[in-house]
C-alpha cells in the first residue's frame, strides 16, 4: 500500500514499471474489464497509453487497485465512503434534511473518526475564530456537516459559515432551521463580500443588517439578511486562490480510465 501511495504522490516514478507489468498489486473486481479487454486484444493496454505512457499505465493500475480497496471499505467499514465523494446519496436530490440528520445522529464510523481526529488536531493547532466550509458538490455535504458537528463539539466558541456551489443551487430557498444546529451562517453566490461583512460584524465593526446574502437561524426560523446597498468586488480586486498551507506533497493523482481526456478532468 505505501509504495503505491508514494507513486501516486509523484515520489517514486520508477514504480511505474512494476505496476505496468502487473506483478505488484492484487487485482480484484475492478480489473475485470481490463482482463476482458486484454483477452480480446492482448496489446490494447499498451496501445491505450502509447509508447511513452508507462507512467500513465502505472497510475491506471494503481488507481484500479485503490478502487478495489474502496469497495472493500464500502462493504465492510462505511457504506458512505468513496475516494472523491462521501455520503453523496444523502444530499443528491434530497428535498428534506431528515436523511442527512439521521446519518449525523448515528455513531461515528471508522472513516468519521479518522476525519474527526485530523480535524480536531488541526483546530487545536490553528485555534480559528471563524471556519468557512465550501460545499461544491453533493459528495461534499456529509463531510462538511460532520466537520461542522465536530467543531461545535470541540470548539464551541468558533463560528462556522458554509457556502459553495451546492449551497448556491440547493439551499437558495432554505426553510429548515435545523441546518443551523450545525453551522452559524450560510452565504450565497460570490463569497468575498458576504465573508468580509460577516468578519467585520463578528468583530463588532458592522451591524448585522449590513450582511450580504447571508442566512442564520433565530427562534427556529431561517433569517435571510441582504443589504442591497453593499456592492460585490470586481474580479480584478479579489486576487487569485492560493494553496498555501495545503500538504500538496501528500495528494494523490488517480487515472481510473485509459482515456487521454481524463488527464484534463482530474488536472494531471
Amino acid at each position: 500500500m505505501e509504495p503505491v501511495i508514494s507513486f501516486l504522490q509523484g515520489k517514486d516514478p520508477t514504480l511505474a514499471h512494476r505496476l505496468g507489468r502487473r506483478t505488484l498489486v492484487p487485482e480484484g473486481p475492478r480489473f475485470s474489464m481490463l482482463h476482458q479487454q486484454l483477452e480480446e486484444h492482448p496489446e490494447s493496454l499498451l496501445e491505450s497509453f502509447g509508447s511513452l505512457g508507462i507512467q500513465d499505465l502505472g497510475k491506471h493500475i494503481a488507481s484500479l487497485f485503490l478502487d478495489d480497496l474502496t469497495d472493500v471499505i464500502q462493504l465492510g467499514v462505511d457504506d458512505k465512503f468513496s475516494l472523491s465523494r462521501y455520503g453523496e446519496r444523502l444530499a443528491l436530490s434530497q428535498p428534506v434534511f431528515d436523511p442527512l440528520k439521521k446519518a449525523l445522529d448515528a455513531p461515528l464510523s471508522l472513516v468519521d473518526q479518522t476525519l474527526q481526529d485530523i480535524l480536531v488536531n488541526h483546530l487545536n493547532t490553528i485555534q480559528p475564530r471563524l471556519v468557512g466550509l465550501s460545499v461544491p458538490f453533493p459528495g461534499n455535504v456529509y463531510g462538511a456537516f460532520r466537520s461542522a458537528q465536530f467543531i461545535r463539539q470541540h470548539h464551541r466558541e468558533t463560528r462556522i459559515v458554509m457556502g459553495g456551489g451546492f449551497i448556491n443551487t440547493e439551499l437558495r430557498e432554505l426553510q429548515d432551521s435545523r441546518v443551523f444546529d450545525y453551522v452559524d451562517y450560510i452565504t450565497l453566490d460570490d463569497g468575498e463580500r458576504p465573508i468580509l461583512n460577516l468578519i467585520e460584524h463578528l468583530e463588532g465593526k458592522r451591524p448585522k443588517q449590513e450582511l450580504v446574502r447571508t442566512s442564520s437561524g433565530k427562534n427556529n426560523q431561517v433569517v435571510f439578511i441582504h443589504d442591497p446597498g453593499q456592492t460585490d468586488f470586481h474580479s480584478d480586486e479579489t486576487g487569485t486562490p492560493t494553496t498555501e498551507g495545503l500538504p500538496l506533497d501528500q495528494y494523490i493523482s488517480l487515472l481510473e480510465m485509459p482515456n487521454p481526456m481524463h488527464r484534463l478532468w482530474v488536472g494531471i
